[in-house]
């Protein structure tokens, strides 16, 4: 028991130490940062990586190679789901893996740190309303409702393509 609390101890400060190193940005490289996704976000151009799901029914869950990327008028979904499909083509459709154009992008000042994008499209299979919250940070958080799903919300980061990706 006393080698399992040691193990348990000696793991736990490890996170500890492993996550005061990564947050530690000059406040020069948190300025840069801010200011990248706020161009990315006003330019219409950035992408979120998807870490965790939170479905509206069920545990959250832990995810890793997702992404949602906004590339001018265009909005390529690629997400997880679980839930409850209320309709659904045959076959199962698409789910939320699909490129469409961005029918409207409006975005708002929510806090003093943070900007709430909303993204409306749609494809062949249902109306999707994706509503993006960006810290400066480059956390995000995303929901995503439709008419023939239960919403879903997803944690992540987001940033700003590269010059080159463009």
């Amino acid at each position: 028991m006393k080698t399992f609390s040691r193990i348990l101890l000696i793991v736990a400060a490890a996170m500890g130490l492993a996550s005061c190193a990564t947050a530690r940005l000059t406040s020069e490289e948190k300025n840069n940062l801010a200011q990248a996704i706020q161009t990315g976000i006003s330019e219409k151009h950035f992408e979120m990586e998807i870490r965790m799901m939170n479905p509206q029914r069920g545990r959250s869950r832990n995810v890793s190679g997702f992404s949602v990327e906004v590339k001018g008028d265009t909005l390529v979904s690629n997400l997880p789901y679980f839930g409850v499909v209320h309709s659904a083509p045959y076959g199962g459709g698409k789910g939320l893996n699909f490129e469409s154009k961005i029918n409207s992008y409006q975005t708002t000042q929510a806090k003093s740190e943070c900007t709430q994008v909303a993204i409306k499209t749609k494809n062949e299979e249902d109306n999707y309303v994706y509503t993006f919250d960006i810290y400066a940070d480059g956390t995000a958080y995303l929901t995503v409702r439709s008419d023939n799903r239960d919403g879903i919300s997803y944690t992540g980061y987001v940033s700003a393509p590269s010059e080159g990706k463009r």
